[in-house]
């Protein structure tokens, strides 16, 4: 992995905003990704996937 980008979402109709972490591979593929704690209950939730960029679970 190569790093790390924090990406923030907001939707002008709703006012509404999501924050998740994204991890990249040296391709530029997103590998991981994180939702910010407070939109999974205080938890740490990972999700993978692999280099096709399919969904290969959570940890």
């Amino acid at each position: 992995m190569i790093g790390r980008r924090l990406v923030r979402e907001w939707s002008p109709q709703t006012n509404n905003k999501r924050t998740w972490h994204e991890t990249l591979d040296q391709s530029g593929n997103i590998r991981q990704v994180r939702p910010d704690t407070k939109f999974t209950g205080g938890n740490k939730v990972h999700y993978r996937f692999d280099n096709n960029r399919n969904y290969i679970g959570q940890w």
